[in-house]
């Protein structure tokens, strides 16, 4: 991106996320794709987001999008192209939580009925942490697999099961505040 100059690049603040606000440097410009299915030149609109990760690394990613800057303002159409966030999310949780990587199945009919399976205990995590997003904002994949365990096997009491997990978000919520407190500094005053 070092062809750009930077006052075509328009900083935005995004969204909210645990590390801080989202923000990055974004550049729109129109492009046209040939599209081989149809056999037809079509209109998009390409997205490059600048960010800076903790490190300090310079991270470019791009993105097309049938929207266009007529239809939608930079700033919304920069908050979409940061949604894919949680569909990766939920990929990612399916993975380490629920074990989706590790299927080892013979046939095809056994892993479609496994990925199905796993689908229905994400959607079933998904609503859980939707109904009590009120009470417990920071309910994770992960606490709920471990609430389901525990009512299993039992293996510690009530009390102790749920000191675990509000301790948990004790510190996951520290860790936001700090967060937001170093990139802005004026709010510990």
């Amino acid at each position: 991106m070092n062809t750009l100059a930077e006052y075509q690049w328009q900083k935005l603040t995004v969204r909210n996320t645990t590390k801080g606000k989202l923000t990055g440097y974004y550049h729109f410009v129109r492009v046209y794709i040939w599209n081989k299915t149809t056999d037809r030149i079509e209109q998009r609109l390409l997205v490059i987001r600048k960010t800076f990760t903790t490190n300090n690394e310079l991270e470019i990613k791009f993105s097309f999008t049938n929207a266009n800057l007529e239809q939608y303002s930079s700033e919304v159409i920069a908050y979409m192209q940061a949604q894919r966030f949680f569909v990766e999310h939920c990929i990612k949780e399916a993975k380490q939580i629920l074990g989706i990587d590790q299927f080892q199945t013979r046939k095809w009919n056994a892993w479609l009925h496994q990925v199905a399976l796993n689908f229905m205990v994400s959607s079933f995590i998904l609503k859980e942490k939707l109904r009590n997003n009120k009470d417990l904002p920071l309910l994770s994949a992960r606490d709920i697999k471990e609430l389901i365990i525990f009512q299993l096997y039992r293996q510690m009491t009530d009390e102790q099961m749920y000191e675990k997990i509000i301790n948990r978000h004790i510190k996951r919520q520290m860790d936001i505040n700090n967060a937001y407190l170093r990139q802005n500094p004026n709010l510990s005053k």
